[in-house]
């Protein structure tokens, strides 16, 4: 131990002893270093603004795309896992439960595309604020397929492969495409809300093994955005048997057709339509479950295609439990009723979907539906 003598400005330093250097006694070693701050729970806050005023009836389970352009997100807030995102119904707080959502796509250079599921979505002139809070220590686990439980069988982002050169469906039923016996794979490419598959070659298909969950039975709704390269005699978008929902070159008409077989006389629906190629399209398919020919919508971009004949059939529907889906082609016909061009976010539902829900589906694609605030640092 250091002794000190009166007057002597500088004693003994090692070990934890003292030094006198203003004529003031301090320690200078042993001293606790200040404490360091903790981590904040959340780093940034972006506010989100779902617009209501286009709806008018109340949506309920509704997912909402939400796409944050590139560069928006610095990545080094983002954890390996991907799982330091929270979607929220107010400003967070302890205890706040998240919204439930999944993360379609990601990367350095792309944008980051997100689903969330809305409780309600309010009609009228009413919107919802909802925050997007990330970075920082707090995580939420990605909710996966149950942002597509309200009726959804399939759900195809096109984002993720399958392990037999499919592609992942994203709802509860699991429902993934694979790639036809003797046909070859469609290729991934850029589409209109996130990623696409490109049917180039006449003998592309993809299939859907059968399940109950895709049925023709009852009522159903089918959407999907479709980009035509070029227009061959017959392009099958969807066919499951002798069901098929088709676009055809008719005398130098183009229609989309219908058609559910029975044993006596099949249903078939010509419906005319004024497609452009290199263009994206909305194209709607709603059967209400009643057997009349009003009972079927088809629509692009919203809008009724006007009826070019047919009528409903008579007999017994034919059972189509036993037969896959084809996506893009007919896979039982040798690959000749491929189209040639591109699809994107193919969804089926077990629900005849209203207007407004499909009207609000697409704003979501388009970005009409979802205002991004700026981005806020929290301290």
């Amino acid at each position: 131990m250091c002794g000190l003598l009166p007057g002597i400005l500088a004693g003994c330093t090692a070990n934890g002893a003292w030094d006198d250097i203003a004529g003031v006694l301090k320690p200078t070693a042993d001293e606790d270093p200040p404490p360091e701050e903790d981590p904040p729970l959340w780093a940034r806050r972006m506010a989100i603004t779902v617009d209501g005023t286009q709806s008018n009836e109340m949506l309920f389970g509704f997912p909402v795309m939400v796409r944050v352009p590139a560069g928006t997100i610095e990545e080094d807030l983002v954890n390996d896992d991907k799982d330091n995102f929270g979607f929220f119904d107010g400003a967070w707080s302890e205890g706040l439960e998240p919204l439930e959502h999944t993360l379609a796509s990601s990367g350095p250079d792309e944008d980051y595309v997100f689903w969330v599921k809305l409780a309600t979505i309010q009609p009228g002139s009413e919107t919802t604020t909802l925050y997007l809070y990330y970075g920082g220590t707090e995580t939420v686990e990605p909710a996966g397929s149950a942002v597509w439980n309200n009726g959804y069988t399939v759900v195809m982002h096109f984002e993720e492969r399958s392990v037999e050169d499919g592609y992942i469906d994203s709802s509860p039923f699991a429902n993934h495409s694979v790639l036809s016996a003797g046909h070859t794979e469609p290729e991934t490419v850029a589409g209109f809300a996130g990623q696409a598959a490109d049917f180039v070659e006449a003998t592309d298909a993809l299939i859907i093994p059968n399940s109950p969950s895709i049925e023709t039975m009852q009522p159903f709704t089918f959407s999907m955005l479709v980009n035509y390269r070029a227009f061959r005699s017959v392009s099958r978008l969807l066919a499951k048997g002798d069901y098929y929902v088709q676009m055809t070159v008719n005398g130098g008409n183009l229609r989309h057709q219908f058609r559910l077989q029975f044993d006596t006389v099949d249903t078939v629906l010509d419906r005319n339509d004024a497609l452009d190629t290199d263009v994206w399209r909305y194209m709607t398919i709603m059967w209400n479950g009643t057997d009349t020919t009003n009972s079927v919508e088809l629509r692009r971009d919203l809008s009724l295609l006007a009826n070019a004949g047919g009528a409903w059939g008579s007999g017994i529907r034919d059972d189509d439990s036993t037969k896959d889906l084809g996506i893009g082609n007919q896979q039982d016909l040798g690959g000749n009723r491929a189209i040639d061009g591109l699809i994107d976010e193919l969804r089926i539902s077990r629900v005849a979907r209203s207007l407004t829900w499909l009207t609000t589906e697409y704003r979501s694609y388009t970005g009409d539906l979802v205002a991004l605030g700026a981005v806020e640092t929290l301290e």
